[in-house]
């Protein structure tokens, strides 16, 4: 009797997996449909990946409405019997380790200052604007530009209407790149970040050539509030020569100068230097070197804890002056899985003039529970929150509002309530009368820093 329950539940099984294999099939991926409403794409003797809605479903190419409808456990029965890694454990064990640890962000800081979010929207639906970055200009207008999803990576840009959120695309904005490798190709332009310059508007993003990182580059253009378009002429891309390549350079002007912390504890503050004299193409002057302005000694006991939260502060929005300080939303990687990472994100100010010793740091990440629940990013990857941008309300400086990636899928605002937050940051130096950045004081930031 039970080895005829054994071989029934058997053939069942292999009924199941047949289903399951001869579904919906596009470049060798399958797509399933939870009885939860949300989707799952499968590769065959590789991975799965949660897809959060049907707007992703179609920007992959796939037929929603012809997805194979299948419960949790169906496709757990599926996932085991297949040996494909499934982005979440059954007991879904990483995702109590993460409510713990928020838990216990949320006891040190419930981020009540965190006022309102919102997800991006273009064309009616949320915009799948990966890394997106906004600036608003002299007139009040919000430029934005966001990763083209393409294969292709390019910036792209648009305007931001704070009334409801939504970006209206502007094509005929495009960054040219002149820097040319190889005799014959620009690098990819990624994660553009823009600040400006009174009528100039500069726009940092990283170069990708065949996949690679290969330098920080900028691109410079002016503004014409009578025509409302923004002319980045050929030659405006520049490349900066520096010896460690990474992506999250925190641009900022200072003496109306364009300045960039390569990076933020260690403090290393650098500008460009000109056309760089070793060039290997005589015809390439878009090759920059740069000069070192501040580089201090790394600050061993700032209020974040750098174990929990990820040791290595990483660049996020552009710095830029708040309430008399330098101010930067940075982002951290952090493993408190083994294999598995989760991004996190603070505050920092650094004093505002030279050597821009760090003033004041969130003790905590800031956080909400919702941001950090649902699907993974991938399967290395849990949750993912990538700050870009930093723009001041008005005049007031009461609220300032943050532009991110969210799960490197789309484009997300908050809206933070400034006294608030400078409430919840702990001073590391007083930036007045030669602390020489090594001092260390306890104690809240004031609101009217």
């Amino acid at each position: 009797m039970m080895l005829s329950i054994l071989c029934i539940s058997w053939f069942l099984e292999i009924l199941l997996i047949q289903s399951c294999v001869a579904l919906v099939n596009r470049a060798k991926y399958n797509i399933f449909k939870r009885e939860n409403g949300n989707f799952v794409l499968v590769r065959h003797g590789g991975h799965a990946l949660d897809i959060p809605d049907l707007e992703t479903i179609k920007e992959l190419g796939f037929d929603g409405n012809n997805a194979t409808l299948i419960s949790d456990e169906q496709l757990l029965l599926f996932k085991r019997t297949e040996k494909v890694p499934s982005l979440k454990h059954a007991n879904q064990w990483a995702d109590e380790k993460m409510r713990v640890v928020a838990d216990r962000i949320y006891a040190f800081d419930p981020a009540n200052y965190w006022v309102e979010s919102h997800y991006l929207i273009g064309h009616g639906t949320q915009l799948r604007s990966y890394n997106p970055s906004m600036l608003r200009l002299q007139n009040g207008r919000i430029l934005f530009c966001w990763r083209s999803t393409d294969y292709d990576s390019q910036v792209l840009f648009g305007w931001y209407h704070l009334h409801n959120h939504t970006i209206t695309p502007e094509p005929s904005i495009k960054i040219q790149n002149s820097v040319v490798l190889k005799g014959s190709k620009s690098p990819m332009q990624d994660d553009g970040r823009l600040i400006a310059l009174n009528n100039t508007v500069i726009v940092t993003f990283s170069g990708v050539f065949d996949k690679l990182l290969i330098a920080q580059m900028y691109a410079t253009g002016i503004y014409n509030e009578v025509t409302n378009t923004i002319d980045f002429a050929k030659d405006s891309s520049k490349m900066f020569k520096f010896p460690e390549n990474q992506k999250n350079w925190t641009p900022f002007i200072y003496k109306n100068e364009l300045h960039l912390f390569h990076s933020l504890n260690p403090v290393f503050v650098v500008k460009a230097n000109g056309p760089d004299p070793s060039a290997v193409d005589d015809n390439n002057q878009n090759l920059l070197s740069v000069v070192t302005v501040s580089k201090l000694d790394k600050v061993l006991n700032l209020p974040w804890d750098g174990k929990l939260y990820g040791e290595h502060l990483r660049g996020g929005t552009p710095a830029i002056m708040l309430r008399g300080k330098l101010f930067s939303v940075f982002h951290t990687q952090t493993s408190f899985i083994n294999g598995l990472f989760t991004y996190f994100m603070g505050a920092i100010t650094f004093c505002p003039e030279p050597p821009f010793q760090i003033h004041s740091i969130s003790a905590v990440p800031i956080i909400k529970k919702h941001l950090y629940d649902g699907p993974w990013d991938t399967k290395k990857i849990n949750y993912v929150l990538y700050p870009m941008s930093a723009v001041v309300e008005d005049a007031s400086e009461k609220h300032i509002y943050v532009s991110m990636g969210y799960q490197d899928k789309n484009g997300y605002l908050i809206k933070l309530e400034v006294d608030g937050l400078f409430d919840h940051m702990e001073l590391v130096n007083h930036c007045d009368g030669g602390s020489g950045g090594g001092g260390e004081v306890s104690g809240n930031v004031s609101s009217t820093v």
